[in-house]
């Protein structure tokens, strides 16, 4: 064996180390390239997830712009008809753009296909957005239309804008429809709510009958008056009255009705069944038969003075400057709707109302715009005032309405709908019933009256409908794709 000198052996260990140095620097790149792959992988996930975050973003955006312009319209069809009951169904102008929903956009016969209807409004929304009609609503736009021959709703949506060159679009469709308004409560307040006497609200053939009021079930001054309740008497302050139950407080407001005698007249007084026996009661005493131009603008039927009556009414003149016309009569002899324009009703058969036939009439008053000087509603009149009363609605679900307050005394007897008091209601009776439900909307309280009842017996009917400003229900929601 050949020996080896130091100087080989050194030779030799250098060269190992040269080549260990080599293996490092190629596992150091290695790993270097791999790690570079993982940050790209990395970079370009995060990117795709924002991507795809962003777009979904906005394609909720998008669904939640159409909607905000489905829900404008269906706002602005449901004041039409509180304003105008039955009336309601038309296109109605958005504000700032009186042209652009279509006034005079009809959607035709029935479409062939659903592609078909929706390439009709696509086409006609595209067109809003050319006019210049698109609205903005959170991180977008909208247009909407409303046809005059439909109960649909269409609305194109586009996030960020229609002017963008990557936006988002959808497109909606509602259906709705028109539900006449049902008493929810046997007894309904806006605000308190006293029992001063003896009361009975049963319940009939119904589950319950509920009372509520908008602020507080209260008689301060009477203690706890004998109240029988087949029902629960809520209130969004506080009851009262230890001796109701069950009984709730701090509830949340339930929804009135809007009392308004004008709107029950354009929705009502020249419909065939009650056109040829709607009566108007002017001021001056004038008797008008009903018009499309309104109240006491029709043909004239009489004119009342003095002792003189006309289908059982009598003028009376002013009392404080407000119109007043008075019934005494009993029986059923003048059926008909009685109109009281900017004027008080005053109801005085005062007789014993379980001995008479029912009298087949609605009896409403209007106030007239001005002249209040208590409350903050600036009207005068719209009142009325009964005792000793048999009657029947003659008009829909409606006994009696009146824009302001309605005032009860001694024995009555009231069938099948509702008194309704845009103000308040004040029933001091005795061994009163009716039948069908009751609201006041204390629409002008600012003089702080109570909605006072005693007396009376209250057999709930919910099945009654008023031609009063009818809720907007919608009964199809659709998104139309591609």
């Amino acid at each position: 064996m050949t020996p080896v000198t130091r100087s080989t052996l050194s030779r030799r260990l250098r060269a190992v180390r040269t080549d260990d140095s080599g293996i490092t620097m190629v596992l150091v790149v290695g790993y270097s390239v791999v790690v570079l792959v993982i940050v790209a992988l990395l970079a370009a996930l995060t990117i795709t997830s924002v991507r795809s975050a962003t777009n979904h973003g906005r394609f909720e955006a998008a669904l939640s712009t159409a909607e905000a312009g489905v829900d404008s319209q269906l706002a602005r069809v449901q004041a039409a008809n509180d304003a105008a009951p039955g009336t309601g169904d038309a296109p109605v102008p958005a504000p700032g753009h009186p042209t652009c929903p279509g006034a005079t956009v009809s959607a035709g016969a029935t479409f062939a296909t659903a592609e078909a209807e929706r390439a009709w409004a696509r086409t006609r929304l595209e067109a809003l957005v050319a006019a210049g009609c698109a609205q903005t609503s959170g991180e977008g736009q909208y247009v909407v239309l409303k046809p005059t021959d439909r109960t649909a709703v269409y609305s194109l949506s586009a996030v960020p804008s229609f002017a963008s060159a990557d936006a988002t679009q959808r497109l909606v469709k509602a259906e709705y429809l028109f539900t006449p308004y049902s008493p929810s409560h046997a007894l309904l307040t806006g605000a308190n709510l006293c029992f001063s006497g003896s009361v009975e609200v049963l319940r009939g053939t119904y589950p319950s009958a509920d009372v509520h009021s908008n602020q507080n079930v209260q008689c301060p001054s009477s203690g706890n008056p004998a109240v029988t309740v087949e029902g629960t008497v809520s209130a969004s302050g506080t009851v009262a009255n230890t001796n109701i139950n069950p009984r709730l407080s701090n509830q949340p407001r339930q929804s009135l009705p809007v009392i308004d005698a004008a709107a029950v007249y354009r929705a009502e007084a020249l419909k065939p069944t009650v056109a040829s026996s709607w009566y108007d009661l002017c001021p001056g005493g004038q008797v008008r038969s009903p018009a499309a131009t309104g109240p006491c603008t029709g043909t004239l039927q009489a004119t009342v003075s003095g002792s003189t009556t006309y289908q059982g009414w009598r003028y009376l003149g002013l009392a404080a400057g407000v119109p007043q016309w008075e019934t005494k009569e009993t029986g059923n002899q003048y059926p008909g709707v009685y109109y009281v324009h900017q004027g008080d009703a005053l109801v005085h058969p005062q007789g014993n109302p379980f001995n008479v036939a029912a009298w087949n009439a609605t009896v409403i008053a209007s106030s007239g715009p001005n002249g209040r000087t208590v409350g903050t509603c600036g009207k005068v009149g719209g009142n009325i005032d009964f005792d000793g009363v048999n009657i029947l609605n003659r008009l829909p679900g409606i006994v009696m309405l009146a824009d302001a307050d309605i005032d009860g005394h001694q024995r009555i007897r009231a069938e099948a709908g509702m008194l309704l008091a845009g103000d308040q209601l004040n029933l001091q009776t005795s061994s009163s019933e009716f039948i069908g439900a009751m609201a006041a909307a204390d629409q002008c309280n600012g003089d702080g009256d109570l909605n006072q009842v005693q007396g009376v017996t209250i057999f709930y009917d919910g099945t009654v409908e008023l031609p009063l400003a009818s809720l907007i229900r919608t009964a199809l929601w659709l998104e139309y794709v591609g």
